[in-house]
């Protein structure tokens, strides 16, 4: 008896150890690429929008950004502090877009019933060269830091994050249904992030503040 309840015990100790260490970041990521269940609340953008928010028509909202990729902040910023694609670009303008004045600062120039979104930045203004975003996929222009195509998958997460008025972090269900609300910050990461490097980088996000908008 004591020895089929040894076994028993062995082989339940060695079952969780295949578990758990196999992978130090197992837990962190869910089997489609999103980040883990828990790591923030989450929002659904549709039951937030914008519009809600709307004195008017017509809005220009600004919104705080923040790209990450692999664990590397993505700028777009050139040497001398211009806006990569600011010089004889061929892209959109609206809705969103951002100024050479400060590549961190997202304007959403749009109807209120109609908002820009996030992915109006990379399938508009970055179009004329690659950008694209979708709930699975992010392309990096060319000509900015980390260029290319990062896919969602087991091991990597694309993640968005928003604080709206400088509140709580949530992670939104839908990258493409996301649209912008006025003095938003967004924090969007792909990458094997567990939920501790995220809240540190939402952490030292720094908070909205209407003297960023030029």
């Amino acid at each position: 008896m004591r020895t089929r309840l040894a076994l028993a015990l062995a082989l339940g100790l060695a079952l969780l150890a295949g578990c758990t260490g196999s992978d130090p970041h197992a837990g962190s990521l869910a089997a489609n690429g999103s980040a883990s269940a828990g790591a923030f609340p989450t929002e659904d953008p549709a039951a937030n929008p914008p519009a809600a928010n709307a004195s008017s028509a017509y809005v220009h909202w600004h919104a705080a950004f923040q790209l990450w990729v692999d664990g590397q902040r993505v700028s777009f910023a050139t040497a001398d502090g211009r806006f990569f694609f600011d010089d004889n670009r061929q892209a959109q303008y609206l809705p969103a877009h951002i100024h050479a004045c400060n590549p961190t600062l997202v304007h959403n120039e749009a109807s209120a019933q109609q908002p820009g979104r996030l992915r109006d930045l990379f399938d508009a203004d970055f179009a004329f060269a690659g950008g694209k975003l979708n709930d699975t996929e992010l392309v990096v222009p060319q000509g900015a830091p980390l260029a290319g195509a990062y896919e969602a998958d087991a091991a990597n997460a694309l993640t968005l994050l928003v604080s709206h008025d400088n509140g709580p972090w949530t992670q939104e269900t839908s990258i493409v249904g996301y649209a912008f609300h006025d003095h938003d910050r967004i924090l969007l990461a792909y990458g094997h992030d567990d939920a501790a490097t995220l809240t540190q980088r939402a952490d030292a996000f720094p908070a909205f503040s209407t003297a960023q908008v030029c």
